[in-house]
């Protein structure tokens, strides 16, 4: 068990925090891990003396941040068919296609194969069908989404809105423009160290984080506040404010509504939200406890993901991609042997491909491509190029041309 004695700024002056920062700035990291920029700790500085001198800084909605509303409409957007890999493979791909770090938890089986049928549906659809197949719930955190265990979402996602809305935790919700990542290999409690400097984070209580390797990862425009619940979820723990002071505490809670938590909504959002649509999600969330004002306002006391399905309305919706409208197209990694890879395509296109099976040597060819938006044309070509062969489409037939 490594321990980590990171360190974090809370309620001391701000001439006292700035002295801090100047001995942090001076201390070199780790080379093989991404610096922090002086404009990083002079944000925090700022945030942290708003906060003395107005007594709390008010948070956003967790769920109405502007990297928030984009993952949103994102997900929100129609989904593409990806061609059957495994799911670190996958969720890679769409990482880069829709410019969103996607984080899989420690405890998910990342090499799974994820086969599943296409259907029309948004992404956000088809991540939570891909997250239920191996045994996981999509999560999304401030401009991240998140796979986590299933029994584990609702404690991950009360940690991360409890840190959000907090008097000290809120100073950490500025997304950062400067990417914080790690080479393959790396150590979990190396990588928080790094995190702690990066962020100029002070004071912070000792926790034990299970020695494990992490393979190569990069957070793009994420807050600190985001990037710690997923580095610490993992192991059941979390940043929480505990009197002004940040601390590394256990995930789990005791009590019937350990995990719900508490937000007033305007009664113009109320309005907004529309009468149907609140009577709809009141009855898919039977559990949820909401007391009117008399200004007609609303205190919500829920799960995260209530909170988060009752904003749905007021999410801006975005224009759909028109680019290759109507002509499936795919997206994923494609590798394997040449007629695995070619029964497996022919599965998920309804495609005959003729003559099968191929000559052993040729059938045993390593074929491995990336598609991108990529038509059946597009697949035929790559793999052509990859194993020599010719195809000629006829309809729902490919003719494969021997050598």
């Amino acid at each position: 068990m490594a321990l980590l004695r990171p360190t974090l700024i809370a309620t001391r002056s701000l001439r006292n925090q700035i002295v801090q920062q100047e001995s942090i700035r001076n201390k070199p990291l780790q080379s093989s891990l991404t610096t922090a920029p002086i404009a990083t700790l002079a944000w925090i500085a700022l945030l942290v003396l708003q906060s003395h001198a107005c007594g709390q800084i008010v948070p956003n909605h967790p769920s109405m941040t502007a990297a928030s509303v984009a993952v949103q409409q994102r997900l929100q957007s129609p989904c593409r068919a990806y061609v059957a890999a495994p799911l670190e493979s996958l969720l890679e791909v769409i990482s880069i296609e829709q410019g969103i770090p996607i984080w899989i938890d420690r405890r998910i089986t990342k090499d799974t194969k994820i086969e599943i049928e296409k259907q029309e549906e948004t992404l956000e659809t088809y991540l939570t069908r891909v997250s239920e197949s191996v045994g996981g719930a999509l999560v999304p955190v401030d401009g991240v989404l998140m796979i986590v265990p299933k029994p584990k979402q609702a404690s991950i996602e009360a940690a991360y809105w409890r840190l959000a809305v907090s008097r000290v935790g809120s100073a950490l919700t500025r997304t950062d423009s400067t990417p914080f990542g790690w080479p393959d290999a790396s150590v979990p409690s190396k990588i928080f160290d790094a995190f702690v400097h990066r962020y100029g984070l002070q004071e912070l209580n000792e926790a034990p984080l299970e020695y494990d390797l992490w393979k190569k990862f990069e957070f793009r425009k994420s807050s600190p506040a985001s990037i710690s619940v997923c580095l610490l979820s993992g192991f059941d723990l979390c940043l929480a404010d505990e009197n002004n002071q940040l601390k590394i505490v256990s995930l789990e809670r005791s009590g019937d509504s350990a995990f719900d938590v508490n937000w007033l909504y305007k009664a113009s959002e109320v309005k907004r939200i529309g009468e149907t649509y609140w009577r709809d999600w009141r009855t898919r969330w039977p559990d949820a406890d909401s007391k009117a004002t008399k200004t007609g306002d609303y205190h919500i006391q829920a799960q995260v993901a209530a909170h988060r399905d009752l904003l749905q309305p007021l999410f801006p919706v975005k224009k759909p991609d028109t680019k290759k409208q109507g002509i499936s197209v795919f997206s994923g990694p494609l590798k394997g042997e040449l007629e695995i890879v070619l029964r497996s395509l022919a599965v998920q296109t309804q495609l005959e491909f003729a003559p099968l099976p191929l000559p052993p040597k040729l059938g045993s060819k390593s074929i491995d491509v990336t598609l991108t938006n990529s038509t059946i044309e597009d697949i035929l070509k790559l793999i052509g190029n990859e194993s020599g062969l010719e195809f000629r489409k006829l309809g729902q037939r490919v003719e494969i041309i021997l050598p």
